[in-house]
């Protein structure tokens, strides 16, 4: 059994005035070809090592192509993301004319926008499945911060996105992804993958995993994901700085092979965040009321983040609204 991996990832904020190059994907998290994608993720917290990792416990063979990620930042030029797709199908052609394909592992965002294309992962995802054709699997890893498409949905057998923000079991997801390859590929599983999107805005402060009201949501996943039939469920919470049409939360739900049981599954959870819809929402304080919050408490320094110009979502970092409050 041989595996495909790999990944262009990238988080991209459509309100960001630079746009994203090839050059930023060089210089970033990285961007790695063949036999470096598994020096670099092997027994790492990534879901490329928990592709690894996947690899080691079922016995098959990763086949690495290439891996690229820059960080968090404006929409990617097409050349640039053409680029890389091209280079990353060419590989996999490549593997395949040699027979060296029977599935894809692909370590992708979610919440990628490129010049002309507003849901980066949908195409991409589209684009390996046209390579492959129909029969081979294909599954996904996303960020809980994605921005899913029923375009991608179509085209990969399974889509597994994070637990934990912060972001702490890629590793986890990763090996969950090869589990569900290695046993659709036997023919144990047979997944089936439906999108229930939510129309609403999540805020970030409430996303924090191991605090309530998010801990409450995490829960409720785990126990649907204990139903019979059901191989796994992912609730993203969506990246709001990507105005784009997809834009939102929703939730996956993959069964195995039972369509029904997947969308009366997702449903049900989706009805769910949607009557709590108000806990998922906080007003955020200005600048004037963070400060005046930090001297109350007394203890210094007094440190703010200013949500509004996070680097981490891809804002440029240069706001002057802290200093001219």
């Amino acid at each position: 059994m041989r595996i495909a991996i790999g990944g262009v990832l990238h988080e991209s904020s459509t309100f960001a005035k630079t746009p994203t190059t090839l050059r930023d994907f060089k210089t970033g998290k990285g961007l790695f070809r063949g036999e470096q994608v598994i020096r670099r993720f092997r027994d790492t917290n990534t879901c490329t090592g928990g592709f690894i990792d996947g690899a080691r416990k079922h016995g098959f063979k990763p086949v690495p192509l290439l891996w690229a990620f820059p960080y968090p930042s404006g929409v990617i030029l097409r050349a640039a993301y053409e680029s890389l797709k091209a280079e990353f199908l060419d590989l996999l052609r490549q593997k395949e004319a040699a027979g060296l394909i029977d599935g894809v592992l692909l370590d992708l965002h979610g919440a990628m926008v490129v010049e002309g294309i507003d849901d980066g992962d949908g195409d991409f995802i589209e684009s390996v499945r046209k390579q492959v054709g129909p029969h081979r699997p294909i599954m996904v890893t996303q960020d809980l911060h994605a921005n899913h498409s029923t375009r991608r949905v179509a085209a990969a057998d399974a889509i597994i996105g994070y637990d934990t923000y912060p972001h702490v079991d890629m590793a986890k997801r990763g090996l969950e992804a090869a589990d569900l390859i290695a046993k659709t590929i036997s023919g144990e599983l047979h997944p089936v993958t439906v999108l229930r999107k939510i129309p609403i805005m999540w805020s970030a402060a409430c996303q924090v995993t191991a605090h309530p009201p998010m801990d409450e949501a995490v829960r409720k996943v785990h126990e649907l994901e204990q139903r019979s039939g059901i191989l796994c469920i992912t609730l993203a919470t969506g990246f709001p700085w990507a105005d784009v049409p997809e834009m939102g939360p929703s939730v996956i739900v993959v069964s195995d092979g039972d369509e029904a049981l997947a969308r009366k599954t997702a449903d049900e959870l989706g009805d769910w965040v949607w009557k709590s819809r108000r806990r998922w929402y906080c007003r955020l304080p200005t600048v004037r009321q963070a400060i005046e919050a930090g001297r109350k408490i007394g203890k210094y320094p007094i440190i703010l983040a200013d949500q509004a110009d996070n680097t981490g979502g891809g804002a440029p970092g240069d706001s002057t609204e802290v200093l001219t409050t």
